[in-house]
């Protein structure tokens, strides 16, 4: 899902709120958001898409309702089982004592290509998060193929031609 265009998000959910993001917002490297309701394993969620300049960035999943541990367990398991089947097994995951003794919160990475994907389930708080980001090696790499582009025509690309 990284990278979809909000018009694809859209089209996968009519019904959205479709809302652009203000240069005042706290969130500067986004610029969209849409949002709308889903059905997640029988249970109503607000879905949030996040969207920056190369597209969708990161997904959060709100329930309108406390879960029950069976329910966020059935929950968590559904989403870690499709994240399984689109990435492969998980590269890291949160200490299953501590998420079970300690209560704190599950997470799991997966490093694909060059990507970075994190997904977030807190129980008691009702939310899920799916974050998308570029490895370090390919965000340096879009970074100076737009410094390139910048600098394409001008005397400092001239310059360095020569050399």
């Amino acid at each position: 899902m990284y990278g979809d265009s909000a018009e694809k998000i859209l089209s996968m959910y009519p019904n959205s709120v479709d809302q652009k993001m203000t240069d005042a917002s706290d969130i500067k490297d986004l610029s969209r958001v849409i949002s709308t309701k889903i059905e997640l394993a029988k249970k109503p969620f607000n879905a949030s898409f996040y969207f920056n300049n190369y597209g969708l960035k990161q997904v959060i999943l709100h329930s309108e309702s406390l879960f029950e541990d069976v329910e966020a367990s059935s929950i968590e398991d559904l989403l870690t089982k499709s994240l399984v089947e689109k990435y492969g097994y998980a590269s890291e995951t949160a200490d299953p004592i501590e998420t079970s003794q300690k209560n704190k919160q599950f997470w799991a990475k997966w490093e694909k290509d060059y990507l970075i994907i994190k997904f977030l389930f807190q129980h008691e708080k009702n939310k899920m998060m799916i974050g998308y980001n570029l490895t370090a090696d390919e965000s340096d790499r879009l970074d100076r193929i737009a410094a390139e582009r910048l600098l394409e025509g001008t005397s400092v690309s001239k310059e360095a031609e020569k050399l």
